[in-house]
Order: C-alpha cells, then sequence, then structure tokens
C-alpha cells in the first residue's frame, strides 16, 4: 500500500488530497461511523426540543386525557436518553 502525491494542473502537489486519503485509510470505518452517531445524537437534540411544542399544546388543553401526559413524558425521556448515548458513541 503506498500512498501518492497527485499534481494538480498547475503542476504542484496536492497535499490536502494525500491528506484527506491518508486520514481515511487510517481511521476509516471508525471516522464514519463516529460521524455517523454524532449525527444522530444532534438529531435526537433537535427532536425532543421540537417535542417540546406538542407537550406544551397537550398542557394548554384542559380537555387532554391524563394518560398522554404520561406518553408524552415517555417519549421525551426516550429521546433524552437516545440523544447521551449517540452523544457518548460518538
Amino acid at each position: 500500500m503506498e500512498l501518492s502525491i497527485k499534481a494538480s494542473k498547475d503542476g504542484k502537489a496536492d497535499h490536502y488530497m494525500s491528506l484527506r486519503n491518508a486520514v481515511f485509510k487510517t481511521f476509516g470505518g471508525t471516522l464514519v461511523q463516529s460521524a455517523f452517531y454524532a449525527f444522530m445524537g444532534e438529531c435526537t437534540v433537535i427532536t425532543f426540543t421540537t417535542y417540546l411544542i406538542i407537550i406544551i399544546d397537550y398542557l394548554k388543553d384542559e380537555n387532554a386525557p391524563v394518560y398522554m401526559g404520561y406518553v408524552h413524558a415517555g417519549v421525551y425521556s426516550a429521546c433524552m436518553c437516545a440523544s447521551v448515548i449517540f452523544k457518548n458513541e460518538s
């Protein structure tokens, strides 16, 4: 396995391309896996933050059934736990 430095159109070496190839060959699968977990962690943060809108609407509704409060609390807690797990994995 050999790393080659390719020349650009003006004849200069393209060091950025060789650095990217070296980093990917060294950390390839781990880098992609870590990026995926970081992305999923941020997605769950957005999810539980926007879920607060649903919880606020539930709290404003005087005729809402009580069991839905438990459902909303469970969903919110699950999203927060998933966020912590994904962020720790990344």
